[in-house]
């Protein structure tokens, strides 16, 4: 409530002594709660909505504070159940609301609850640094290893010759190529897997002269899921299958950025409490990243930011895609009506927009835009007015939610239409299940489009899919959402039955100085029919069949 008279007034009662005898739990955040993720009652209804509506409840938990991308639309093998297969049809969540307070409040309390379902469990503190586990010195490489391409290694694993195949299957083909090539060295075997030696693996897999001393017992079994999901071999071949002449140093410099969400305390959390078969983490994060289906994850982006653009525009677009966690000061108990600060930290969830139009902020925003339009962190961006027109947020989201209503049927369309948009989210994912057997993107939409459009409008298949149509018969399809959270008898229940009612009208007022007047005066008035011919129909989706 910062700026707000009202809070000024309500903290300078409290140092007078309003806050004595009172439950201030009800007002205001615990900070000792905070600190070892024990708080859980968030006190409103509506968070709490949202917060299961995001994560589940009890038994029917989603699982989604354990995932750092969203799944791919469209996986290149099958694999066991995991967290990613259980959450195929997660979708990032674009929040509105007319309350200046409520987007910096949710950022805050949602990304608290992802931390808090991840962490609670653990002795860690919220307040306790960051610490990193992928590093090198002189006995580890563990961060190098990473962001480090070895192309004969990459060249291993053709994800389009191996497209839909058992995981399983496709790892005892790549083991027995490495088993070829690792009987070529000289190296002693050891039973102790070293990220020392696999570096040394790996350079030697390209350069013949290089030194291998030690060769792991387990490095063809390493050395495979390496081939299939290790950060910086993934995008070698995306930016390989894109014709790039330069693959090897892009993939490299996008896979440094890449690694950083596996060194904070989420990433971290995420990670290992999804793959734990491995001592060494470096090995969990590869495991974790085959589960991801990371190679299918990139090149799904690379065709929304354009295949035919630079290469070099491309890895700009993706080093864009990682965002930080940013501090978030507030009042708790201890510190209301002082000066203290307590900072929280916003990731799984962001603010958007301050209305403010300084440089910082509008690079502030800049940067949350890109990364939400991002598979990766944040999966909530939450808004007031500023971005609820003229700004896209369809790349990886199909689900918004009307915290308040908006006064007119205007504002939610405008609301609306920010992930209603070409190739968004939903339209991807059912294009997917339409052609499984279909391995590049632009190839699914041109057949797409040679299906489908008939006697549609021009953008099927790009906009809009229809899904009575009997190719979708069989099609567990996918829709965009729209999520509003009210109270029981309230007035919004009112309010929604009209503001729905009156969209069907919303077209007639184009033009119309006062929208509301007209809309009063026509509701209940004239029939569906009527509506019809007095309607000038500029929807896109719709066409006289002739």
């Amino acid at each position: 409530m910062d700026n707000y008279k009202l809070k000024d007034t309500i903290a300078e009662a409290w140092k007078a002594g309003a806050g004595k005898g009172i439950r201030k739990d009800c007002l205001l955040l615990d900070r000792d709660k905070i600190e070892n993720y024990s708080l859980e009652d968030y006190r409103n209804a509506r968070l709490g909505f949202i917060m299961a509506t995001i994560f589940g409840k009890g038994k029917k938990s989603t699982g989604a504070e354990s995932l750092l991308w969203i799944p791919a639309s469209h996986p290149y093998y099958t694999q066991q159940p995991n967290v990613f297969t259980r959450n195929e049809s997660f979708s990032k969540y674009l929040i509105f609301s007319s309350w200046g307070m409520v987007p910096k409040m949710l950022a805050c309390m949602i990304s608290y609850e992802a931390e808090r379902r991840l962490l609670r469990r653990t002795n860690e503190s919220y307040r306790k640094e960051d610490f990193q586990i992928l590093k090198d010195s002189t006995k580890t490489k563990t961060l190098t290893i990473m962001h480090t391409v070895s192309t004969s290694l990459a060249d291993m694993y053709d994800p389009e010759d191996s497209f839909g195949k058992p995981l399983s299957d496709i790892r005892q083909q790549i083991k027995k190529k490495i088993r070829s090539k690792l009987n070529e060295f000289d190296g002693k075997t050891v039973s102790r897997v070293s990220s020392l030696d696999i570096y040394h693996l790996l350079t030697a897999l390209d350069n013949s002269d290089a030194e291998v001393r030690n060769i792991p017992k387990e490095a063809d079994e390493i050395l495979a899921s390496m081939a299939i999901g290790a950060p910086a071999m993934c995008l070698y071949r995306t930016f390989k299958r894109i014709g790039d002449l330069n693959a090897r140093q892009h993939a490299e410099e996008v896979a440094k950025e890449l690694t950083g969400i596996f060194n904070n305390r989420q990433g971290i959390a995420a990670v290992r409490s999804n793959c734990r078969a491995h001592s060494n983490y470096f090995r969990n994060v590869v495991d974790y990243c085959i589960q991801g289906n990371l190679q299918a994850v990139l090149d799904e982006f690379v065709h929304m930011i354009g295949e035919n653009k630079s290469p070099e525009t491309i890895v700009t677009r993706m080093k864009e895609s990682f965002a930080p966690a940013y501090p978030q000061p507030i009042n708790t108990i201890q510190t209301f009506g002082t000066d203290d600060k307590y900072s929280m930290r916003k990731h799984f969830a962001v603010d958007f927009g301050s209305g403010k139009q300084t440089e910082k902020d509008v690079n502030h925003a800049t940067n949350v835009r890109s990364a939400f339009n991002s598979p990766f962190r944040p999966f909530v961006l939450a808004s007031t007015s500023v971005g609820q027109e003229g700004l896209d947020f369809h790349w990886y989201c199909r689900k918004i939610v009307h915290w308040n209503l908006p006064s007119n049927p205007q504002n939610m369309e405008q609301r609306e239409g920010r992930i209603n948009r070409y190739k968004c989210l939903s339209v991807r994912r059912n294009i997917s299940r339409l052609y499984p057997d279909i391995f590049r993107w632009n190839e699914m939409f041109y057949k797409a489009s040679a299906e489908l459009k008939g006697n549609n409008s021009e953008m099927v298949p790009f906009w809009y899919l229809p899904l009575n149509d009997i190719h979708f018969k069989d099609i567990k399809a996918e829709k965009i959402e729209r999520i509003v959270p009210m109270y029981p008898m309230s007035e919004d229940e009112s309010r929604y039955g009209r503001l729905i009612k009156v969209l069907s009208l919303y077209r007639l007022t184009m033009g119309q100085p006062r929208q509301e007047e007209l809309l009063q005066i026509l509701d209940g008035k004239i029939s569906p029919e009527q509506i019809k011919r007095l309607l000038f129909d500029l929807c896109p989706f719709s066409r006289k069949h002739h």
